[in-house]
């Protein structure tokens, strides 16, 4: 298991090896937003509007706006009256489902914040959420290898 500090050597050497110049440094970025009025189910989108504002790629608050639980879908945002902006929020792109799935290994929740996440825990956890989140998160574990 990584530590908190090695997050992004370790998506790099061990499930992909992808050059030191490949955007996934935009890591460093998707917390953005966490702080504040809003709930924090709003961090990834408020993100996303903070890093548009300072002109930075859409990539980079795509990112930010996608990472949050296992993406949450626009049927999902309506279905639980989310107080989120009416459009999906699921990872597209492969960064996306990296830095996505990445993000799950570090619970942000203090009475969790020291717990070694798995793939098993991080699914059951997102399964209390929604069905939906587990599964999508599933899929990608699968389809990224990671055990």
């Amino acid at each position: 298991m990584p530590s908190s500090g090695s997050m992004g050597f370790w998506w790099q050497k061990k499930v992909f090896p992808l050059p030191e110049t490949c955007p996934l440094t935009r890591r460093l970025i998707f917390p953005i937003g966490c702080t504040g009025e809003h709930p924090y189910i709003c961090h990834g989108f408020l993100g996303r509007q903070i890093l548009d504002q300072e002109g930075l790629p859409q990539a980079f608050g795509k990112v930010a706006e996608r990472h949050t639980g296992a993406g949450i879908s626009l049927a999902n945002i309506v279905s639980n009256c989310l107080p989120l902006p009416h459009r999906d929020m699921v990872p597209k792109t492969l960064e996306e489902k990296i830095i996505c799935c990445a993000d799950k290994f570090y619970s942000k929740s203090p009475k969790k914040k020291n717990q070694p996440m798995t793939v098993e825990s991080i699914i059951q956890s997102l399964g209390k959420i929604s069905k939906e989140h587990a599964r999508r998160f599933a899929l990608w574990a699968e389809e990224l290898g990671i055990r």
